[in-house]
């Protein structure tokens, strides 16, 4: 029983940080063409509106938009 606890601890810590490192952020609005790798990039802090979570894959394929010049 306890190697199976350490494996489920394993696994959802590894998770966990998979999820953080394909998480990216943007500013809400239809004119957004960018991306920011961190919630603190000086050029996301001139966003007005909403700042969003989605994975790298979403931003690029679904949402169309490219790295921050700044931080990415």
């Amino acid at each position: 029983m306890k190697p199976f606890l350490i494996s489920l601890l394993a696994l959802t810590l590894s998770s966990a940080f998979r999820t953080s490192e394909n998480s990216v952020y943007i500013c809400d609005t239809k004119t957004s063409e960018v991306y920011h790798i961190t919630k603190s990039c000086n050029a996301l802090g001139r966003c007005k509106h909403e700042i969003i979570t989605v994975t790298k894959e979403e931003a690029e394929k679904k949402l169309g938009k490219r790295a921050c010049k700044v931080c990415g």
